[in-house]
């Protein structure tokens, strides 16, 4: 057997396996312990956020990042960063510490189960082989910690502590490794919306301005916005009866003192775990709901 055929081999026979042990295990935990987990979470972005007035900032950026180098060596920390609208140019963020033991814990007993396994391969699989094996999986443990992070900065920003920020004209909240790729987990628009302009925006293939947002205080009744990406878009205090939303991509999209009358949403996108369905739900007609795909 060639190296190259080892660690295909190793891979197929022992890597799948021990990373969907992990998985698993902390998804049953994640199922067990969420909410838990949850106010843990937001209470580490309340002691963020009690840290930054002391440094009369004007909050535009929140980052929440994996720190390699930290579980590397065996550490299980996400680093909570805030700055100003120079984000990382800032040169004097707001730090904190979310300690994860019960997630990034998994990963390291997962880099030790192949490890083991690794010996079977009379030294062709290295330790730098292993060592990718394991960076090569932190993406599958970030997204179970993601959506329960976009849970919690939803609780954190409706805390005073939060409320009494002075805040740029936005504030985006992001999450991902240091330094590197983040994917947008709360956003927060806090400047006042022209329709003429949002308008022009609201169109398909623009997901930059049409997923991952928060639109507020519009009438955007009887208008057509099919076949758009309003992924985790939060809509507050919008009109939008009597619209077209057919085809639309609404995972995880939040509709919030909206008036819904009489809105199309054939065709549309909505999961079903979403915590905002209910509140969707109850907004609906019976037709509406039957319009909807609930995945």
């Amino acid at each position: 057997m060639t190296r190259t055929e080892a660690i295909k081999h190793f891979k197929e026979k022992y890597v799948s396996k021990f990373h969907t042990q992990r998985i698993t295990k902390i998804k049953n935990y994640i199922k067990e312990n969420q909410a838990k987990i949850e106010s843990e979470i937001a209470e580490t972005f309340k002691n963020l956020f009690v840290s930054i007035p002391e440094t009369d900032k004007e909050v535009a950026f929140i980052n929440c990042c994996i720190l390699r180098t930290s579980f590397k060596n065996g550490g299980s920390v996400f680093l909570l960063s805030a700055y100003n609208n120079k984000w990382f140019l800032d040169k004097n963020p707001v730090e904190l510490y979310y300690n994860a033991p019960w997630l990034w814990n998994e990963l390291h007993e997962f880099q030790k189960d192949i490890t083991v396994e690794a010996k079977k391969y009379v030294g062709k699989i290295k330790k730098l082989d292993i060592e990718k094996i394991k960076f090569e999986k932190v993406k599958d443990y970030q997204n179970l910690i993601l959506p329960i992070f976009r849970n919690s900065i939803e609780k954190a920003t409706q805390l005073e502590e939060y409320k009494n920020l002075k805040k740029y004209h936005f504030v985006s909240v992001r999450m991902g490794e240091y330094y590197d790729n983040t994917e947008s987990i709360y956003f927060e628009n806090n400047t006042e919306m022209n329709i003429d302009k949002v308008k022009p925006l609201l169109k398909p293939k623009n997901e930059n301005y049409t997923a991952y947002r928060h639109y507020k205080n519009l009438d955007l009744s009887k208008l057509d916005f099919s076949e758009i990406n309003f992924a985790y878009t939060r809509f507050e205090n919008i009109d939008f009866s009597e619209s077209i939303m057919k085809n639309c991509f609404l995972i995880g999209t939040k509709f919030i003192n909206c008036n819904l009358t009489n809105t199309i949403f054939e065709n549309s996108v909505v999961n079903l775990d979403f915590k905002n369905s209910q509140t969707l739900m109850l907004s609906l007609s019976e037709t509406q709901k039957g319009q909807i795909r609930w995945v």
